[in-house]
């Protein structure tokens, strides 16, 4: 599945695309052939981080979020 990440004040590892491409494409098997995820990481003042991930499939959208200590 495509997989576009967008960091926000947090370096970009390839070990975090990596672990992120990894996590995504065990959903593929749920979606059809066109989806395609959207994924933001961000670091709120070096306490609190944050994942949002967004799936998007020919007929409907789906998002999660969670805020952690620590990814």
């Amino acid at each position: 599945m495509k997989l576009k990440i967008t960091a926000k004040n947090i370096k970009l590892t390839e070990a975090i695309k990596t672990y992120s491409q990894n996590k995504v494409d065990k959903l593929e098997k749920f979606f059809d052939e066109g989806a395609w995820a959207e994924l933001v990481i961000s670091v709120d003042k070096k306490i609190h981080q944050k994942a949002e991930i967004t799936l998007h499939s020919a007929k409907k959208k789906f998002t999660a979020k969670t805020i952690e200590e620590s990814l």
